[in-house]
Formats: structure tokens, C-alpha cells, sequence
């Protein structure tokens, strides 16, 4: 029996180092895949992790330093620890920290599993010539000559998820819908914890332009373009106060160059399925035909569609070929032909104009509302997720790919301080510097309401030490979006102006 044993539990270990190498295998190729595809693009971001001064010898950089290049612009925010040789029109101190156009860009292969890149980028002070080894690896090498300084190095990591672009380390940006009015507005923190209203709390937008349906805005996501050359939106086209029921019937997706001017268009599921973009060719996996099944047999019967958010996917295809789509998820509920609220998605092109049929993007035989989704240092997706059956609260899911295998969170790791009072709205962001998490989400069975956020670790877990937001006049479901200070200036610019006229 013993011997029955053994043979059993090495069989058992000789299936899970199969499993676990094929894992790593595959992971390995999505991760060259993704390297290519993002030089090939020219879409490419590099955190710093270390750095080899020419007089000072190496040294560990804190988090958030980056090399990034979107489109025909790099954006460099690196350390800089060497002499000028120009002392009067240098202050080293300042570091790498600049957005200019590229010159003279080159790439070649320099070995195998080797991409380098050169260019130059001229700022006011200085001129600098980069040279990046990318490894397919997802390993990446930055040397720096500039004109007037030590020369520099740096070793870092290639972002090869599929992450929304997070950039900005002056501040933070809350953008969310007002408790006073179904409208969005805006409130701006240096810290991430105390806040200043902009416009006085007043929508910073009209709700009747871009709401096209009721009228309201609710829930307010938004992030930075695909390019990092402007924003994208997306709000629940929704007005109880008008209505007088919790049932609507649509999304907006809006887009800016300023955070300041939007355009929007309005997608009435009603209308489903002709408002809706045809699906890529069919994937391995026997998804995407433009002939696979609609959602619901009667969309003029839907009752919800909640709370949109954002993810940058650019490993999508289009049936043009075109890479790279947002994947837009939400919840939506049809009466007629489901039991709850489950968790949909789609895609948004470019342009964030056009989007595609919605697809089931997990059911877990109860209504969850509220995703909200980061790619973490792990290599896996988290999705904070409210639970409305089971144990309800906000909880944290996991899952190796974007568009499925999303199992249940575990029972004993949630928001559990705030006792038998309801929370929902999740949002995740992270502290300039700081590799843990913020939690911030809406406890709204209180009078008056309590807007909170609690801090987590580095896998968004381990829940703690909520506190309430402060300076933000009707807080509610939002998202927080970190600023450079040009943003951060510009906005409060704006603010200030408009005010003043008023």
C-alpha cells in the first residue's frame, strides 16, 4: 500500500512540474510576443530598477522611475546622480525628467533575443542621446550620453501587460461622480488623501451633452489613451433622480486631449445588437466570430448596464488586423433572461468610438457589481469585485488572462472593518513611490454617506486602516488618475478661471 502510495504522489509531483513548466513556457512566449509587439509599435514603458553612475558606482533606485515612448515622444522621468560640465546651465539634481520629441530613431538586432534602440531628444538645457537594449525577456538596458553631463546607466524591466499607461508623479487626479447631482466632477491631492474640489464640486462637464439616454453621469472611470497622448472616459448613462428607478439602459464613452474638453458618443443597449462593432476573426480558444450568439435573445428588456471601466489590451485584433483594443467591462442585468447581475465585456477601438458585442466574462451563480481590474508585479490580473451573494462585500479575484478564468475570491480576505454597513464602488490606485495599494470605495448605508480609502499590500490583499477622504465636496464612485505637474497646474488653472468668471 505504501509502495501504491509513492508511485501515486510522484505521478501526482511529475503532473504539476509538467503543468508548472508548461505554464512558465507559455508565459515566457507571451511575454516575448509582447515585447515585440510593443518595439514593433513603438509603444513601450521601462521601469528603472538600478542605476550605474560614472564616479558614484551603482546604486538602487526607489519605485516609479521610468523610460517611456509613445508613438514619435519619449517621456523620461530618470535619476541623475554625475557632474555638469557646464555648472551655470545645469542642476543635475533635477534628473532625466523631461517629454520631448525623438530624433534620429534607429533599431536593429543586435543578437538573439536582442532589440537596441537609438535617438536623440533635445530639451531647453540639453541634448541626449538614449541607446535601450530590450532582451525578450522582458529585461531592458538604458544608456544615457548627454551633451553637458556624466554619462549614465540604468537596468529595469519592460512593462509587457497589457496595464492602462500610468504615468504622473506630482499628483492625483479624483474623478467621480458627485453625490450633490448625477454629474462628474473633479478634486485634485498632492498626497492622495486630502483633496481640493475643482470648480467648487460643480460638474465639470454638462451630463445632458454626453448623456444621451437619462441625462446623468454616474461612476466615472477614466485613464490615459492608448498613446498617452490624451484620455478616455467612460460613464453609466444614468439619472434615478429623473427616472425614480435603479434601471438604466446604457454607457458613454468620451475622449479628451485635456481633461478639460470632452467628445462622447452613447451606446443604448436597447438598441443591441445593430449598435454593435462585428467581433475579430475566430481566437484558438473558438471565441470572437461575428456569427457566435448574442448575449440576450431581447435586448429591449435589459435593465442594467453599471459601472463601465477601462483596460488597455494590445494584443487584441481587429478584423482589419489592427492591434490593440480597450477592453471595456461592466455589469449588466436582463430580467427576462437571467437570475443577477453578472460581469460583462467588450471592446473599444482607437478612436473609442466603436465597440463590440458584449461577452460573458464570468458567473459565479450570484450578482456581482463594481470590477475593478490592475495587472500586478505578480504577472496576474486582480479584480476587486463586489459580491451581492455568498458573503457580500469587496473582494479580491485573480486570474492569468484578462478576458476569462476569473474563480472566486477566497472567503476570509475582504473589506470586513466596516461591519454589517454596506460598500461598493471599488477603486485601486497606487502612492507616487509606493509599491502597496490604496483602496478607495463608497460605504453608503450611512447618513450622510463615508467616501473611504484603506490601504492594502503589493497583491491587493490584507485589507487595513480605512480613513475617511478628505476636501471633496459629495464624494462617490470614481477613479483616481496620477498627474505630472504640468496636468496638475493646468487643471487647477482652468478651475480657478472658470470660477472666477462665474
Amino acid at each position: 500500500m505504501k509502495g501504491k502510495i509513492c508511485i501515486f504522489a510522484v505521478a501526482v509531483l511529475s503532473m504539476l512540474s509538467c503543468s508548472t513548466t508548461q505554464e512558465q513556457a507559455e508565459r515566457r512566449a507571451m511575454t516575448r510576443k509582447a515585447v515585440s509587439e510593443s518595439v514593433e509599435q513603438h509603444q513601450w514603458h521601462i521601469d528603472v530598477t538600478t542605476m550605474q553612475t560614472l564616479r558614484y558606482g551603482a546604486r538602487t533606485v526607489t519605485p516609479d522611475f521610468y523610460l517611456e515612448l509613445r508613438g514619435d515622444t519619449v517621456h523620461s522621468y530618470l535619476p541623475y546622480l554625475g557632474r555638469a560640465h557646464q555648472a551655470p546651465m545645469m542642476q543635475p539634481a533635477q534628473g532625466l525628467n523631461f517629454e520631448a520629441p525623438v530624433q534620429h530613431y534607429q533599431q536593429r538586432q543586435t543578437k538573439a533575443g536582442c532589440t537596441q534602440i537609438d535617438f536623440d531628444a533635445r530639451t531647453q538645457e540639453d541634448l541626449c542621446h538614449y541607446t535601450v537594449d530590450m532582451f525578450e525577456t522582458g529585461k531592458a538596458s538604458i544608456r544615457v550620453h548627454s551633451q553637458y553631463r556624466d554619462p549614465i546607466s540604468f537596468d529595469g524591466d519592460m512593462d509587457t501587460g497589457v496595464q492602462s499607461i500610468v504615468t504622473g508623479d506630482y499628483g492625483y487626479l479624483y474623478c467621480h461622480m458627485s453625490d450633490r447631482g448625477e454629474y462628474t466632477a473633479y478634486a485634485l491631492s498632492r498626497d492622495g488623501y486630502h483633496y481640493e474640489d475643482l470648480l467648487g464640486g460643480d460638474a465639470v462637464m454638462d451630463p445632458k451633452e454626453h448623456a444621451r439616454i437619462e441625462g446623468g453621469q454616474r461612476d466615472a472611470y477614466v485613464c490615459r489613451s492608448w498613446d498617452g497622448k490624451g484620455y478616455v472616459m467612460v460613464t453609466t448613462d444614468m439619472c434615478v433622480a429623473k427616472s425614480k428607478k435603479w434601471d438604466n439602459y446604457g454607457i458613454d464613452l468620451l475622449r479628451s486631449d485635456d481633461l478639460i474638453h470632452w467628445t462622447s458618443v452613447t451606446f443604448d443597449y436597447r438598441q443591441a445588437p445593430g449598435i454593435f462593432y462585428p467581433t475579430p476573426s475566430p481566437s484558438p480558444k473558438g471565441e470572437g466570430s461575428p456569427e457566435e450568439e448574442s448575449a440576450y435573445k431581447d435586448w429591449s428588456t435589459i435593465n442594467r448596464v453599471w459601472a463601465p471601466q477601462i483596460f488597455w489590451d494590445p494584443a487584441y485584433v481587429w478584423p482589419d488586423g489592427d492591434k490593440g483594443g480597450y477592453f471595456i467591462y461592466y455589469s449588466m442585468w436582463n430580467s427576462a433572461e437571467e437570475a443577477y447581475d453578472r460581469m460583462y465585456y467588450s471592446y473599444a477601438d482607437k478612436s473609442f468610438t466603436k465597440l463590440t458585442q458584449p461577452k460573458l466574462l464570468f458567473d459565479w451563480g450570484y450578482a456581482t457589481i463594481d470590477a475593478d481590474i490592475n495587472l500586478l508585479d505578480d504577472g496576474l490580473y486582480h479584480m476587486l469585485i463586489k459580491k451581492e451573494g455568498g458573503h457580500p462585500g469587496i473582494y479580491t479575484a485573480t486570474s492569468e488572462h484578462l478576458s476569462y478564468g476569473w474563480g472566486e475570491p477566497v472567503e476570509d480576505d475582504y473589506v470586513s472593518f466596516e461591519g454589517k454597513k454596506k460598500c461598493e464602488g471599488s477603486s485601486a490606485f497606487q502612492l507616487i513611490g509606493d509599491k502597496t495599494w490604496r483602496v478607495a470605495y463608497i460605504q453608503y448605508s450611512d447618513r450622510p454617506k463615508h467616501y473611504r480609502i484603506c490601504k492594502a499590500d503589493e497583491h491587493l490583499r490584507n485589507f487595513h486602516d480605512p480613513v475617511d477622504i478628505e476636501g471633496v465636496t459629495g464624494p462617490q464612485h470614481g477613479s483616481f488618475l496620477r498627474l505630472t505637474k504640468k496636468e496638475y497646474k493646468r487643471l487647477q488653472r482652468w478651475s480657478a478661471h472658470t470660477v472666477s468668471r462665474r
